[in-house]
């Protein structure tokens, strides 16, 4: 992982100015894998073995924020806002088009780090926290592309963001943990911020690498040796399992899907619900045994995992508007 220093100053935070958030909605893709296989397609046998993995290193480019005055006037910008699950620290991003800030500051005003990014990778892109550290150490954040230009063998599904930055909030130490430069990832950390999970793709193969942050190591499995897609990766609340998403097809009309189950510490795996046309959405765990998702015609379900039972269940989400 390549190291960088932060641009910190000590500064006060403004009052309690009224704070417009805006959530941006939005279903794209990464990790896909165009490569094929001369044998015909067999669920049952695709997935390998865990091996170990050698973790992907940055390639050489200059520093990634460069330091950027901040607009006098940011009233006309894009504003989100993220804030620690431990109350301390806040996140402000500003704006959609580069050039795009963040500030990461206590909220009583003590320290204060600033980051800027000027493209040109990507035209319509924010800064985007995606983990605060259970231990209240660093926060973990990402370039968020909000449209994509480039397509990677048709549509894209799943994406987290370009690149994954952690950020020590003491003293503002920067390590980049996933490469940036214009690459798409998908990917998710632990709640109890141990591991890091990641799709890679390869010239043969689309995989799964599980990385222990505490460690150091990784280890990774091959998904499927077909051309597809992978994503919505979602953590187990106690961070001993996963579920993602292995989609093959690139329209909505050959769009196939099932939901896999990964044990982080017995390196097992089963698929949880078999391959069917379409795709599901906003996974998440409703306890330790029972994962809530959405199919494409957007009825909401449960199921089981200690009996693989499917059920429906009302929706835990408002209707989106059109």
């Amino acid at each position: 992982m390549r190291r960088l220093h932060a641009l910190a100053s000590a500064s006060k935070v403004s009052g309690n100015a009224s704070v417009r958030v805006l959530v941006a909605s939005l279903t794209i893709a990464a990790g896909i894998s165009s490569c094929t296989n001369p044998e015909p397609y067999n669920p049952a046998s695709d997935l390998g073995t865990w091996v170990p993995a050698t973790i992907p290193s940055p390639s050489p480019s200059p520093e990634p924020f460069p330091e950027l005055p901040m607009p006098i006037d940011v009233s006309s910008l894009p504003r989100f806002v993220d804030q620690s699950p431990n109350g301390e620290w806040e996140a402000e991003s500003l704006g959609a088009f580069p050039p795009i800030w963040m500030r990461v500051y206590r909220v009583d005003g003590s320290t204060e780090w600033r980051y800027s990014y000027v493209g040109p990778e990507w035209s319509e892109v924010r800064f985007k926290p995606v983990h605060w550290s259970i231990d209240g150490r660093y926060l973990y954040f990402t370039l968020f592309p909000f449209t994509l230009l480039p397509q990677i063998d048709g549509e894209l599904v799943y994406i987290a963001g370009s690149g994954l930055w952690q950020l020590a909030l003491e003293d503002g130490e920067l390590v980049q943990v996933l490469p940036g430069e214009g690459q798409l990832w998908d990917f998710s950390i632990s709640s109890d911020s141990t591991r890091l999970a990641y799709i890679q793709k390869s010239s043969d193969a689309i995989w799964l690498a599980v990385r222990d942050l505490r460690r150091g190591k990784e280890q990774r499995i091959r998904l499927s040796w077909e051309a597809a897609q992978a994503g919505s990766i979602t953590w187990s609340p106690d961070g001993s399992s996963l579920v993602l998403l292995l989609t093959r097809g690139f329209s909505w009309q050959d769009h196939r899907t099932r939901l896999i189950l990964f044990d982080a510490i017995s390196h097992s795996w089963r698929t949880v619900l078999a391959e069917k046309p379409g795709l599901y959405r906003r996974l998440s765990w409703i306890n330790d045994h029972t994962i809530y998702f959405e199919d494409s015609d957007l009825t909401a379900w449960v199921v089981d995992l200690t009996t693989g039972k499917v059920s429906p269940t009302p929706s835990a989400f408002e209707p989106e508007s059109g």
